[in-house]
């Protein structure tokens, strides 16, 4: 999935799936946290982001609840492409393209 957003622009992460998942911002898509869904996934390799700690770049955001994401155009969702995905969940990935 692809996401086009201006410099500026505020992002929110609404969690509507069953189960809580993580917003990660990563270099290159890989595997999760999640051994076996890295091999059912084919995702072999591990993100290396997925091992940080919680941060602006590696939210964990529950079941039903809605996060302040990052804002377009600052360090942690910079001008130019970035890819995101879910550390337990690692096909579940979005590129966000700032503007």
């Amino acid at each position: 999935m692809r996401l086009n957003v201006v410099s500026g622009q505020q992002t929110l992460l609404q969690n509507k799936g069953g189960e809580t998942h993580t917003f990660t911002r990563v270099e290159k898509f890989g595997g999760g946290l999640v051994p076996p869904l890295n091999v059912l996934s084919e995702n072999p390799v591990l993100a290396p982001e997925c091992l940080q700690p919680p941060s602006d770049t590696n939210m964990f955001v529950e079941e039903g609840e809605t996060e302040s994401g990052p804002t377009a155009g600052t360090s942690t969702l910079p001008v130019g492409v970035n890819n995101f995905q879910c550390c337990i969940h690692p096909w579940m990935r979005l590129r966000i393209v700032v503007h």
